[in-house]
């Protein structure tokens, strides 16, 4: 058992998380006033710090810095927690002092597991296995550091191979072709997708011989987050995967020092050939790690030394992009959901800094929801998809952010458990609910349309199934005033937002 500190300002999270930690043996303390954190921490001295990001008054990062301030404080490890998903945020929690980051909603046991992790490696796992998006790579090498584990980490993505050696937490080996040591590293902080495993070695057996000095892996971390931070003010900038790309002729000017470690001259050379490249084509090319490769595309895109096309796009072959249509479509599909899913929240009167949305799937229509992720089509744009259908594939369960200039909208997927109480963590955090039917049992879908139906929020509730189950679905139905049944299964996953138009049923 553990003291953990809880600080959120939103009262149904903070009840959620403080249970959720209890009901894993811990002793929670909680505050709503981010005023009180750091007098809390200091006077309690609890062993860990669940911080909420953004709150009024004070923000995590102030009360790190205040944290960092004071000796008595300054070595408890916090774990952030915000709707806010993107890698650039993640880089910012972590930088600002925050141990790890755990993005809203988020599943019990996940948060469960990250707390333990953090509460020092006695309390962890460490024969790690699963896929990149349940656990980023950022996460992995951080918790082998802080835990001090040894052994060997192997990594699988579509770029290939990667193989990193450890002794005591510290990088001693890295390759990741074509690259060695601190660009191995380097190139893979740049994966999002694919497996890992890590076998670990005692401390009582020898390490590999030929051992070098450790890598600065702080150092490689700090370059990836600069790199990140980069491309995120030129992410406007990178031209579509299979865009051609071509060099202007223009004069290139003297750079400024801190782009000197870019690709430059490589990538204006190819993009100067007769024929066209393109960004995919660099990548498999890999003239620098994908972080590096990208900002030297934007960077000179920016610059206008190089045109990366306008328009309808066309692989270098001159064939049609079919796979840009498909991404496209979806990206529609995606724009009108979550429009309509945030204009639902507006009407709820709710805030659009942060819209949850809980789809659900009975047994026997689980298998279509996890078929319809896999069908998502690959590119940049619809990664947040992917990575959730990558959790839900190892997890059974997961979330994924979707950034709009209005705010985030959070998509929570899980398979509905079989129970007269079924554990849904997020439920109170929803504006909106769907259920998938399909093979399961009345006692648990009935759970589920009475709490949405007895809560004191406007949620919003969704019945989906084939005509089959339409009999049964008005049976559920009967009597409740905020769901409505739909006899089709969307066929994409955006789909299933559209399906909440406040205009609508």
């Amino acid at each position: 058992m553990a003291r953990i500190l809880v600080v959120d300002d939103e009262p149904i999270q903070l009840r959620v998380s403080a249970a959720t930690l209890q009901k894993a043996g811990h002793a929670v303390m909680t505050t709503d006033d981010a005023h009180l954190a750091v007098s809390i921490a200091a006077r309690e001295q609890p062993e860990l710090i669940v911080l909420d990001l953004l709150m009024p008054g004070l923000t995590g990062f102030e009360i790190t810095s205040q944290l960092g301030q004071d000796a008595t404080t300054r070595d408890i490890p916090v774990l952030f927690v915000s709707s806010a998903s993107s890698p650039e945020d993640r880089v910012r929690g972590l930088r600002s002092g925050g141990h790890d980051y755990l993005v809203k909603p988020f599943a019990a046991d996940e948060l469960v597991i990250r707390a333990e992790r953090l509460l020092g490696p006695d309390r962890g796992d460490n024969c790690l296995s699963g896929r990149f998006g349940a656990y980023t790579v950022w996460d992995l090498l951080q918790h082998l550091e802080q835990s001090r584990l040894s052994g060997r980490l192997v990594a699988q993505s579509a770029d290939g191979r990667a193989e990193i050696e450890l002794d005591r937490g510290a990088v001693t080996r890295a390759h990741f072709s074509p690259w060695s040591g601190r660009e191995a590293v380097l190139a893979l902080l740049g994966q999002r997708e694919g497996r890992f495993s890590f076998d670990s070695r005692g401390e009582d057996e020898a390490a590999l011989d030929g051992a070098v000095a450790p890598l600065p892996l702080q150092d490689v971390m700090l370059e990836a987050s600069w790199l990140l931070d980069e491309l995120s003010v030129r992410r406007a900038e990178l031209p579509e995967a299979f865009a051609p790309i071509r060099a202007t002729g223009l004069a290139v000017g003297p750079w400024e020092d801190r782009y000197a470690g870019l690709p430059l001259d490589a990538v204006l050379e190819r993009a100067s050939r007769p024929e066209a490249t393109s960004l995919e084509a660099l990548r498999r090319a890999r003239p620098a790690p994908q972080l590096r490769l990208d900002l030297t595309v934007a960077l000179l895109a920016e610059r206008g030394l190089i045109d990366a096309g306008v328009g309808q796009k066309r692989l270098p072959t001159g064939a049609f992009d079919v796979a840009s249509l498909r991404v496209n479509s979806f990206l529609r599909e995606e724009d009108e959901g979550t429009r309509d899913v945030m204009a639902l929240a507006l009407l709820q009167k709710r805030s659009l800094g942060s819209v949850h949305v809980l789809l659900l799937a009975e047994p026997g229509a689980w298998p279509a929801v996890l078929d319809q992720f896999r069908r998502v089509p690959v590119d940049e744009r619809t990664r947040p998809w992917r990575l959730l259908g990558d959790s839900l594939a190892v997890k059974g369960s997961g979330t994924g952010v979707l950034r709009r200039p209005e705010g985030l909208v959070s998509v929570h997927v899980q398979p509905l458990p079989d129970s007269a109480n079924p554990t849904i963590a997020v439920f109170p955090l929803c504006t909106a609910v769907a259920l998938c039917l399909g093979g399961g049992s009345d006692r648990a879908a009935q759970a589920v349309i009475a709490r949405l139906e007895s809560s004191d929020r406007e949620h919003r509730g969704l019945l989906l199934g084939p005509a089959s189950e339409a009999e049964r679905a008005v049976r559920l139905l009967r009597g409740t005033k905020r769901w409505r049944f739909h006899d089709q299964i969307p066929t994409t996953p955006p789909r299933w937002l559209t399906l909440f138009n406040p205009t609508t049923g």
